[in-house]
């Protein structure tokens, strides 16, 4: 939680749920004062301009999108800045299996995040391509997730660590982008149990709730599917 010493942090990144959702969990989890710095595209997919103006005078090491600015802390990579929120808010495991779960999860979550990232951005995406993505989803992937998890109510146990939410936010983003699976998680009960334990916290449920939740788009621009040129599909049937 953040003390009455701390400025107020700057976090900045396109506006999209992309990579930067889970940050924003974290952040207001945390009960972190920030303030967003949000950018677009703009009218062609390669402009950037309102980045790009400001891109190497924000003292990063290395300027990219997400950021985050405390005090002398600046930090770029989104699982960077999810590690550093996660250790200063008390959503670090505190425990070695807990943390060699946690790193597991960290990875195969990063995995499914950029799968879902070809496919969208991918110039071919098409209907075959998508049914073809969705059954290796939830046929493999929800599966071990399903059996990883078992009866745990955390990753790492008992313990509400960063990764949930990154892992809540990933599983929520293929909800969003394709409401046509209704129910896409049924079929593995204990991770369904899960997702609605995440978002029943009620600091997660207030933020849901809260304009600084961005619903739609997923990706940006560039992406073929997911992104803010196309509507936003209807809202999925969760449960």
């Amino acid at each position: 939680m953040a003390s009455a010493d701390d400025s107020v942090a700057q976090f900045g990144y396109w506006n999209i749920r992309g990579l930067g959702q889970s940050i924003r969990h974290v952040l207001n989890y945390c009960e972190v004062q920030y303030d967003e710095r949000t950018y677009d595209f703009g009218e062609k997919n390669d402009t950037r301009e309102n980045w790009l103006k400001e891109k190497f005078t924000l003292g990063l090491d290395f300027p990219n999108l997400p950021y985050l600015k405390m005090g002398e802390v600046k930090l770029t990579q989104s699982l960077a800045i999810l590690r550093y929120l996660a250790r200063r808010g008390g959503l670090f495991p505190q425990t070695e299996e807990g943390q060699q779960r946690v790193d597991v999860i960290e990875q195969q979550t990063n995995d499914i995040i950029w799968d879902c990232v070809r496919l969208c951005y991918g110039e071919s995406y098409s209907d075959k391509e998508k049914e073809e993505y969705m059954k290796q989803f939830q046929e493999l992937r929800c599966e071990q997730l399903e059996k990883f998890l078992g009866d745990r109510n955390y990753i790492a146990g008992e313990q509400l660590t960063y990764v949930d939410f990154l892992l809540w936010e990933t599983l929520d983003q293929h909800r969003t982008l394709w409401p046509e699976y209704e129910k896409m998680y049924s079929k593995h009960p204990k991770l369904e149990s899960y997702l609605k334990r995440i978002e029943g916290l009620p600091k997660v449920a207030k933020f849901l709730e809260s304009e600084k939740c961005i619903k739609w788009p997923v990706w940006s621009e560039r992406s073929l599917y997911g992104g803010p040129k196309m509507a936003a599909p209807r809202s999925p049937v969760k449960y």
